[in-house]
Formats: structure tokens, sequence, C-alpha cells
């Protein structure tokens, strides 16, 4: 599942959804929209994001494996073979 540390890192810079948006020119409701999970931005606007954060794309989105995958997911995919 995907991890997203866009919120954290643009606190940790101390700026407004709003003063984001505005320091890489989009909506801030982008901003929202990719915090909570609910759009992830094209790689364009990831670069932009990264660099007024002064920091890698990988500290905002990373993929981690759920850890404890039921057997119905695995079934479900051995099934499908």
């Amino acid at each position: 599942m995907w991890k997203n540390g866009l919120a954290v890192q643009r606190q940790q810079c101390g700026l407004t959804q709003k003063t984001l948006a505005d320091k890489i020119g989009c909506d801030p409701r982008h901003i929202s929209r990719w915090e909570k999970g609910e759009r992830l931005p094209s790689l364009p606007w990831a670069f932009y994001l990264a660099d007024a954060l002064n920091c890698r794309i990988e500290d905002l989105w990373w993929w981690e494996p759920d850890p404890d995958p039921s057997e119905t997911s695995l079934q479900r995919l051995k099934d499908n073979r």
C-alpha cells in the first residue's frame, strides 16, 4: 500500500497547504487531495513538491507491502492463475 509523507514534510517546513500550493503554482485543493491520498500527483508535480520541500520524492510517497495479507487474498491470486 502507498504511504504518504507529504503532510509531514510540509509541516516540517512550516508551510500551509496554501503557501505550498502558491510556491509550486497549483490550487491548494490539489495539495489537500494529495495529502489525503485521494489522488497521486503526476511525476512533474511530484518533482515540484520535492524541490519546494527540499526532500526526495521517496520522502513524500513510498510503497510498503501489506504486512499480513489475508489467506483469502492469497487464495484469490492462486485461483486466478
